[in-house]
């Protein structure tokens, strides 16, 4: 049943979601207008590489902090939050080495210096929204995410209007904006307070909880780069960059999926000394919010995917052909929200073993198809074995909950 309490918190982190969104979108868009179509499939490809990275982090740290934090007495959760903050600063180091290394490979080093400044500034600033995120403090972490995400937009506006958009630019004018927005957030979780630091014990227990997250994490992050690599290795980077034009459009619907996965887990944490069934009780109510939403989203991408091309990226851009691929991922992008939702609870309630088979099916499923369907059918293709691979992770999702829930039950009942 939703009460207010649920809407209430849904609503702020749906809002402060959205900003992220809306920012990441309009960046995304600006950058496909203005940028030749080998220069942003680069920037996919860049993007799909610092995700993958960014699961490091995620998972052996972030992931942890937001299930613990709420769990700590005030004094505790600062300590808690300064050692993450330290641990941040030490893992970025070879995180963006690795990056930097991979752009002078591919003879890139105009990017490395912009890349590298970006990703640091990030993973800063992801660290503390999601400390924020963990006390379900997204109203106090709303001015930060506008000023990072609506600032990003802004300057990537700003030098396309001034005919100087460069990707070495947008990265480095969007890392002053993480930056800038990671400092005020890192103020407000009290991650630049003195006091105690216990690094080592943190370390211990973040790896312990997060080791099951990270490998998860990397099978669930793996699924649209993979289509982008696959993608670029058969057909070359501008079709990586198709991927990511159509990509943009059902991701218009990323501010609800993102906002409910920031709250399911922490809200499934809470209710989960009382079992497991009490703790999907909590946590479903919000999936319920975002169904309706969600749909909506999905139905209009299905129905006229041309005419929101060409709203998007102009009449005139070659990415107004991509109707056929935005419709077949509206559709395994429903096919994903319920999974999407049960494998949040499942984090919650320290499940992150069995979240990890369902996507572990996923990916078995995409790997035997993204290659056989890509070469013969290109991105249409890449998107329909897509499809197939979210299906089988609805289905084996629906099973091991129902599963999960009742042998719960009979444990307390025994």
């Amino acid at each position: 049943m939703l009460s207010k309490a649920h809407l209430g918190r849904a609503s702020w982190t749906l809002t402060d979601q959205a900003i992220v969104s809306v920012g990441a979108f309009v960046v995304n868009v600006t950058l496909a207008r203005h940028l030749p179509p080998a220069e942003f499939g680069v920037y996919a490809l860049l993007v799909g590489a610092m995700l993958l990275l960014q699961l490091v982090t995620g998972s052996l740290l972030f992931y942890p902090l937001s299930i613990r934090r709420n769990a700590r007495e005030a004094q505790d959760g600062r300590a808690l939050v300064r050692a993450t903050f330290v641990l941040t600063l030490l893992f970025c180091a070879p995180l963006s080495l690795t990056l930097a290394a991979v752009l002078l490979w591919a003879g890139r080093g105009d990017l490395a210096a912009g890349v590298t400044f970006y990703f640091a500034a990030w993973q800063l600033q992801e660290m503390a929204r999601r400390s924020l995120m963990a006390e379900l403090a997204h109203r106090t972490a709303l001015p930060g995410d506008a000023l990072s995400y609506i600032g990003q937009a802004a300057v990537v506006i700003s030098l396309g209007l001034a005919g100087e958009l460069t990707l070495s630019r947008a990265f480095i004018g969007m890392g002053a904006c993480a930056a800038a927005a990671g400092a005020l957030q890192l103020a407000q979780a009290g991650a630049l307070r003195r006091g105690p630091v216990r690094l080592g014990r943190t370390f211990r227990e973040f790896v312990a909880l997060g080791g099951w997250s990270l490998l998860n994490g990397s099978l669930l992050a793996l699924r649209y780069p993979l289509l982008a690599w696959t993608l670029a290795l058969l057909n070359g980077p501008a079709v990586a960059g198709e991927l990511q034009a159509a990509a943009n459009v059902v991701n218009m619907a990323n501010p609800i999926i993102l906002g409910l996965c920031n709250i399911i887990p922490q809200t499934a944490a809470r209710a989960h000394p009382e079992g497991k069934a009490r703790a999907w009780q909590a946590a479903r109510p919000y999936a319920l919010v975002g169904a309706p939403p969600i749909l909506v989203i999905y139905a209009l991408a299905c129905i006229a995917p041309g005419p929101i091309l060409a709203a998007i990226y102009g009449p005139g851009s070659p990415y107004v052909q991509l109707a056929n691929a935005v419709q077949i991922l509206a559709v395994a992008s429903a096919l994903n929200y319920g999974t999407d939702m049960i494998c949040s609870y499942l984090h919650g309630v320290d499940l992150a073993r069995t979240a990890l088979l369902i996507n572990g099916a996923g990916m078995v499923a995409a790997l035997a198809l993204v290659p056989l369907l890509a070469a013969e059918f290109g991105l249409i293709g890449a998107c329909s074995a897509l499809l197939v691979a979210n299906l089988i992770r609805l289905l084996l999702s629906q099973v091991l909950l129902l599963r999960t829930i009742a042998h719960d039950d009979q444990a307390r009942l025994a």
